[in-house]
């Protein structure tokens, strides 16, 4: 198997094929015990940007690298949180290029894989074929290919209920949950295998991590410390995303504008991540 990921087993969050009446031309992968992207063989970073203007479609993949393989076929890494490569860098196979993240159109960090052929096409080619990485949702040992036992799923959390988040989580990718989201009331957009997607961050918490309350009343926008979608701001330093990923230090300090206020959190347009409320500044 080519395993994206630095270390640890991989699993499979979203297919390749058809999703929801349109073809997702890559798989959507999240590391289980590392967040640091690598090269899964030599190549040329052909491409190392993040996209923020939305009339092109390109703006999905937020922070994207894509690396040329010798034989012309084409790499991307998308939604990093950190680029960690340059334009025209050669790099090997295992050399770290980004981290994952959720920039871009993204719920929940996680790393979308796809591979396009030589020249400028946008038809994608079968990922699972050329990395070995079953087209089925799971979790694969990086080293045999074989899928691991998934836990029973907890029938007690359905969608749309209030939980909480206990002391010592963690996202199922790794990532510790910040302290100051412990301890506060959550709902739940969605149920998997052993797991739920919490609402208010965008990202998938095992359910040994995950207790339920009631639900409370839902919080109108535009209700945190007064920011309202168009205010500028600067991010402050010691600042991390909402998934727990420390925003890296050259965009500490510049302006930026919200584009949206919810939850204890904002939403930064032109990095496409959130950012608690805490370690924002009106700029």
């Amino acid at each position: 198997m080519k395993n994206p990921f630095e270390s640890g087993d991989v699993r499979v969050t979203s297919l390749y094929g058809e999703r929801g009446g349109e073809f997702h031309k890559g798989i959507d992968l999240v590391g289980t015990s590392s967040t640091r992207i690598v090269a899964v063989e030599d190549a040329t970073v052909a491409v190392s940007t993040m996209v923020t203007d939305r009339q092109n479609k390109t703006w999905e993949w937020g922070n994207y690298v894509r690396l040329d393989l010798d034989d012309g076929r084409r790499l991307y890494h998308c939604h990093l949180s950190q680029r960690l490569v340059r334009a025209g860098e050669r790099v090997k196979k295992g050399q770290v290029i980004g981290i994952m993240g959720d920039t871009g159109k993204a719920y929940g960090a996680h790393l979308h894989w796809e591979l396009r052929p030589q020249g400028f096409s946008t038809e994608s080619l079968d990922i699972c074929a050329y990395s070995g990485i079953p087209n089925r949702l799971g979790v694969y040992d990086a080293k045999t290919d074989e899928e691991l036992p998934e836990k029973t799923v907890d029938a007690a959390f359905r969608e749309g209920d209030g939980i909480t988040l206990v002391k010592g989580a963690v996202y199922t990718n790794g990532v510790k949950v910040p302290a100051q989201y412990i301890g506060k009331t959550y709902t739940v957009a969605q149920t998997g295998v052993g797991r739920v997607l919490v609402r208010e961050l965008y990202s998938w918490v095992e359910n040994r991590y995950v207790k339920k309350v009631s639900a409370a009343a839902p919080q109108k926008p535009e209700e945190q410390k007064g920011y309202r979608t168009g205010d500028r701001v600067k991010i402050k330093q010691g600042a991390v995303y909402t998934n727990g990923v420390k925003v890296p230090s050259r965009y500490l300090g510049q302006k930026y504008t919200v584009a949206q206020v919810l939850s204890g959190r904002v939403l930064i347009r032109e990095l496409n991540s959130w950012v608690a409320d805490e370690y924002v500044e009106r700029a």
